[in-house]
């Protein structure tokens, strides 16, 4: 089955912004976990980290503290991926 990838921007209270892609299953949870957080709601870290692994090896990963993130943005790139 294919996954179709999303465009995420992360935009940051210092106004810098940090584009990743990932899969939908992934964007719609990094978005609903920000916005518990947002909502002051019960989040399990504050921390959101992503890790893309390729054939059992991880090739890249990303950590950002969810108090630093002003927007997200999803964005359909209209590509898919194994």
């Amino acid at each position: 089955m294919k996954d179709k990838l999303y465009k995420v921007v992360f935009t940051l209270a210092s106004g810098k912004s940090i584009v990743y892609t990932m899969v939908e299953e992934n964007a719609l949870k990094v978005f609903s976990d920000w916005k518990k957080f947002k909502d002051a709601k019960e989040v399990n870290t504050n921390i959101l980290e992503i890790t893309k692994a390729k054939d059992g090896t991880i090739s890249e990963k990303l950590g950002i503290e969810y108090s630093k993130i002003d927007s997200i943005q999803i964005d359909d790139v209209s590509g898919y991926t194994n």
